[in-house]
């Protein structure tokens, strides 16, 4: 409101909150989900530097810059593009930025001392781990910021269920075409953002170059990749909006509020029939799964044998590990379970597993110890 008026406050808040993927990813507990309140601090820490010239928000800038990187890794590449920008147009403050920057590193500490504690058997844990890159190009990571804006690849949550949830609710299936209508707003948007803003182009430049990089550095195509673009995105939109509202020319005044009110409707009621739809099917078979609340009555069935025991809790809080991340090879596998801690544990969990074959603890500890070194012939043999 402060940078851009009420109008465009309202609309970008407004098609923001009631976007599909912003609620989606504001009901998973996930890292990245965690994304966008420290992005709304650094662009707010970023307009109080560039345009009020306050240099005291380079504290809040380093902070919540490094809270990002250690949310998300791939967050380097957007923040250092802002960073050269912000260094050429804002005169650095040194304490305030150093007091950011001790602050934003203390999370880092734990894992920087396991780094190096054991940099002589790990040498490669603080690289990024290379499951993040593909071997080709994927064109369609320019796709992503369009897509998120509403629901384009929602396909990827619903899975098999897409076809099942079109029937149910068949008139908001039809109508999302509308949502097109981002996808030639936004372009205007930013067309009009950098003629009307130059001290803010950066922001475009920054906007435009993260899907670039993934693209050339052979990233996934995973939507969460872009999350942390969505506060500017619709932002442009937003902007765009509001200035085709302030057209002298009738038709494109309601071209621009008939928009806003068909974006926003339609999200809203596609909001309704997705929450419906996870009602009724209790487990999606997509990307989607089953609600928390069906996973945890699951758990606790699983395991009501244990409910007596003083473990209990941590037998249920284990079992919620995803597997898939806890390989031995993996760093935080290496955090969780070293290899010679196990190694002297191995026969009382030899015996456990024997004892309680479904505990989680035992499993993740031992297939941790099993999967330090690449899969082989002769270690699937003893598994």
């Amino acid at each position: 409101k402060k940078y851009y008026g009420l109008f465009t406050a309202l609309i970008s808040s407004l098609l923001f909150s009631f976007s599909p993927w912003m609620i989606l990813f504001s009901r998973k507990i996930w890292a990245q989900d965690l994304l966008l309140p420290f992005v709304i601090i650094l662009l707010l820490s970023i307009h109080k530097l560039a345009i009020d010239k306050k240099t005291k928000y380079w504290f809040v800038y380093a902070l919540s810059s490094l809270f990002l990187i250690q949310l998300h890794q791939a967050s380097i590449f957007f923040i250092a593009i802002l960073t050269i920008f912000l260094i050429r147009k804002v005169k650095i403050n040194i304490p305030y930025l150093s007091g950011g920057i001790i602050l934003g590193i203390l999370p880092m500490l734990p894992y920087f001392i396991y780094v190096l504690n054991n940099l002589w058997i790990d040498p490669l844990a603080i690289i990024v781990s290379k499951e993040r890159f593909a071997s080709a190009f994927y064109p369609i990571i320019f796709l992503r910021p369009l897509q998120i804006l509403s629901q384009g690849n929602f396909r990827f949550i619903l899975g098999e269920d897409n076809l099942t949830f079109a029937n149910q609710f068949p008139m908001i299936y039809q109508l999302k075409q509308f949502f097109y209508l981002e996808y030639l707003l936004l372009p205007l948007g930013i067309i009009i953002f950098f003629k009307e803003l130059p001290k803010l182009r950066f922001l475009i430049y920054a906007t435009l170059a993260l899907p670039i990089i993934y693209y050339l550095l052979h990233f996934e195509p995973f939507i969460h990749y872009v999350l942390i673009l969505t506060p500017l995105l619709f932002l442009f939109l937003g902007f765009g909006l509001k200035t085709l509202f302030d057209s002298k020319f009738k038709l494109i005044k309601f071209f621009s509020l008939g928009a806003m009110i068909i974006l926003v409707t339609l999200s809203f009621f596609y909001n309704l029939a997705f929450f419906q739809f996870i009602k009724d099917k209790k487990e999606i078979k997509g990307d989607y799964g089953a609600s928390f609340g069906v996973i945890e009555k699951q758990t606790k069935e699983k395991f009501k044998k244990y409910k007596n025991d003083k473990d209990y809790r941590e037998i249920i809080l284990t079992s919620y590990l995803p597997g898939q991340f806890l390989y031995g090879y993996m760093p935080v596998a290496k955090i969780l379970y070293p290899y010679n801690k196990t190694l002297n544990d191995l026969p009382a969990l030899e015996k456990r597993l024997l004892t309680n074959p479904d505990d989680p603890r035992v499993k993740l500890q031992l297939t941790a110890f099993y999967t330090t070194y690449p899969v082989s012939k002769n270690l699937l043999n003893l598994l």
